[in-house]
């Protein structure tokens, strides 16, 4: 059995990597700035 930890983390790593390379995708100077 998946404990709603490990489900939790697992949620927020893909909407996390879905935001990135959504932002990353579209406004590249954005996120550098964000990042920076």
């Amino acid at each position: 059995m998946i404990s709603e930890n490990f489900k939790t983390k697992t949620a927020w790593t893909v909407i996390a990597s879905t935001v990135m390379i959504t932002v990353v995708g579209s406004q590249p100077k954005v996120t550098a700035a964000a990042i920076s």
